[in-house]
């Protein structure tokens, strides 16, 4: 697709009243980001990404067509993305959220698979206004490190 074309469907989506969306595509971080009450920043240890990959592949997903599969070249491309996120797009990311979110954004940063499932529930059971903040250097937005 046409980075014009993408861009432009994202800008729409996040015009929205309500809206979520999934990805850490950097260069068009800014078209969500401005717009979002709410950012939820997976940053999982390395291992974990790891081990989702490779327990995924060959396997069938829910959003392919059925019979498609990611082989073994997309495979090592992913592991090798994975590998160099900590250096690579975890800064990039890190800073398009300070630029870009505004002091009314509410940032979940989450490192472990358990701090994920426990926001989860409580984001079903009460608002996030309950969960506790502390500053991780950003001073555009409320940071929640569960």
């Amino acid at each position: 697709m046409d980075s014009n074309i993408f861009r432009q469907r994202q800008k729409d989506l996040a015009a929205e009243d309500a809206w979520g969306i999934d990805g850490g595509y950097i260069p068009d971080l800014d078209t969500r980001l401005s717009r979002a009450d709410t950012v939820m920043f997976l940053d999982l240890p390395r291992r974990v990404c790891l081990w989702r990959l490779l327990r995924r592949h060959n396997r069938g997903r829910p959003d392919y067509p059925d019979g498609v599969w990611e082989g073994l070249g997309w495979t090592r491309l992913l592991i090798a993305w994975v590998w160099r996120y900590p250096s690579k797009k975890r800064p990039e990311i890190a800073q398009a959220i300070a630029r870009h979110c505004t002091a009314d954004t509410t940032v979940f940063c989450f490192k472990t698979r358990k701090q994920v499932k426990e926001v989860l529930a409580d984001l079903g059971a009460k608002s996030t206004s309950a969960l506790p903040t502390v500053s991780a250097g950003t001073s555009s937005s409320r940071v929640v490190i569960p």
